[in-house]
């Protein structure tokens, strides 16, 4: 009977010990996952201004600002513009942080690199910007066009009736034209109309 028990006491032993390790393996799994959530950093964040209240900036918290003379997905700004108004460029997935009250969108500048967009208005730095928070470039009027902050106060979202898709694979694959169906060369010819029957005699 003893033998018996002391086999018993054993088998369940060595289970407990079996779950005790699945459950072991399993937390650590789930704590690496959070890890790695955590890890992840957003393309573009929310920052609170003292001035503007909560402001667009990069990942680094440099302010980021758009232009009113670019177009929905369609950038404008190139050479000298470019240059004091370098845009934000991305060379992998968008990251969207969590309250962004806004889509954002990628924007092929043609020499193969895609900037940032918020609902389809690409997004830019400020050269004279050189810390975090700095807003030195809102209301200029540099190359023809007002700049201004992406900010609160005048909604971050001020372009809401042009709303891209969220969260786009990258790159943006283009869609192809849809195809025109080719009509026939020959035209249909006319029905001829039988001729009516003859009095019968």
């Amino acid at each position: 009977m003893s033998t018996y028990l002391g086999a018993t006491g054993g088998r369940l032993a060595r289970f407990l010990l079996i779950v005790a390790t699945v459950l072991a393996m399993t937390a650590t799994t789930s704590l690496n996952n959070v890890a790695r959530a955590q890890d992840v950093t957003p393309t573009v964040m929310l920052m609170q201004h003292p001035t503007y209240g909560l402001i667009l900036t990069d990942s680094s918290g440099f302010t980021l600002y758009t232009w009113e003379a670019d177009e929905p997905l369609m950038s404008n700004c190139y050479d000298a513009c470019a240059d004091e108004w370098p845009p934000l460029i991305v060379s992998d997935q968008l990251i969207i942080p969590t309250g962004l009250p806004g889509a954002l969108d990628l924007v092929d500048r043609g020499d193969g690199t895609w900037q940032v967009a918020l609902d389809g208005w690409p997004l830019y730095y400020f050269w004279a910007d050189t810390q975090a928070g700095d807003v030195k470039g809102d209301g200029d009027l540099g190359f023809g066009a007002r700049w201004d902050v992406v900010a609160s106060h005048r909604r971050l979202s001020r372009w809401s009736r042009f709303r891209p898709r969220q969260s786009p694979r990258f790159p943006p694959r283009s869609r192809p034209w849809p195809s025109r169906r080719r009509r026939s060369s020959t035209r249909r010819q006319p029905r001829r109309s039988r001729p009516s029957p003859g009095p019968r005699t």
